[in-house]
C-alpha cells in the first residue's frame, strides 16, 4: 500500500514540493540519511523539492550535502536574535559563530536559509535590535518570517519573570497584554520601529529616507497588503 501510494500521489495532487514540519528535523542524523536514501531510491521523487526546520548546531557539511542531493532547497532555523547577549539571556544555547557557520554551509550548497526571529526578548534594547539587523544584512539574509513577540506561557521562565514584576495580575486571559513587555527597554511598537530603522540604515545607508529605494520598498509593501 505504501509503494502504490508513493507511486501515485505526486501525480494525483500535482505535488511539486513538501515541507517537513518538525522543529528538530536534524536531531537524528541516521534518520535523515535514511529519509534521503528513500527519496533518492524512488524515481517518482527525483524532481521533488523539500524543506525543513533545524537547529543551527545540527547543520553540518555532510548532512547538508546529502539533503541537497535528495532535493532539499530550504532550511529554516530558529535564529531568534543576532545579539549574543539576548541569546544567552534566553538560554538558547547557541553561539553567533554557529549561526554564521550554518548560513555559510547552506549558501555553499545553494540551499535557501530562512530565519525565525523573536523581537523584545528579555534584555532587548535598541542596541541589541541594531545588532540583529546588522547581522541579517551582513549575512545577506532576505528570507525571513516577520519576527514574533515572546509570549509568557505558564510554566516558562518568562512567565515566572512576569509574575515577579510588581502589580502584575497574571491570568491566561490577559497574557497577550504582556507579550514582548517583560524586562525590555521599549514597548513592542517602538521595538518594531527600531527594527525597520536599523534594517534600512544598514541596507540603504544612514540617510535612507533620502533614497528613492526606501519609498519604493514602502510602496511595494503597502501594495502587497491591498
Amino acid at each position: 500500500a505504501h509503494v502504490n501510494a508513493l507511486q501515485t500521489w505526486p501525480y494525483k495532487f500535482s505535488v511539486q514540493g513538501i515541507y517537513f514540519q518538525d522543529w528538530e528535523f536534524l536531531i537524528n542524523k541516521d534518520r535523515i540519511n535514511k529519509i534521503c536514501d528513500l527519496i533518492l531510491a524512488e524515481p517518482i521523487l527525483k524532481n521533488l523539492k523539500w524543506g525543513c526546520n533545524a537547529r543551527v548546531a545540527d547543520i553540518d557539511e555532510n548532512i547538508t550535502v546529502k539533503m541537497k542531493s535528495a532535493g532539499c532547497v530550504r532550511i529554516n532555523i530558529g535564529f531568534e536574535s543576532g545579539s549574543q547577549k539576548i541569546l544567552d539571556l534566553a538560554d538558547k544555547k547557541i553561539k553567533i559563530e554557529e549561526i554564521k557557520n550554518a548560513i555559510e554551509i547552506c549558501k555553499k550548497h545553494n540551499i535557501n536559509i530562512g530565519i525565525y526571529s523573536i523581537l523584545n526578548l528579555p534584555g532587548e534594547t535598541k542596541e541589541t535590535i541594531s545588532e540583529t539587523e546588522k547581522f541579517l544584512v551582513d549575512n545577506n539574509i532576505k528570507t525571513m518570517c516577520a519576527p514574533n513577540l515572546p509570549i509568557p506561557y505558564p510554566g516558562t521562565k518568562l512567565y515566572e519573570m512576569l509574575k515577579k514584576q510588581k502589580n502584575k495580575k497574571v491570568a491566561w486571559e490577559n497574557l497577550e497584554k504582556f507579550t514582548g513587555r517583560i524586562n525590555v527597554a521599549q514597548a513592542p511598537f517602538i521595538a518594531k520601529i527600531y527594527r525597520w530603522h536599523y534594517k534600512y540604515k544598514y541596507t540603504l545607508g544612514k540617510y535612507y529616507f533620502l533614497n528613492p529605494k526606501f519609498y519604493q520598498n514602502i510602496f511595494k509593501r503597502l501594495s502587497s497588503r491591498a
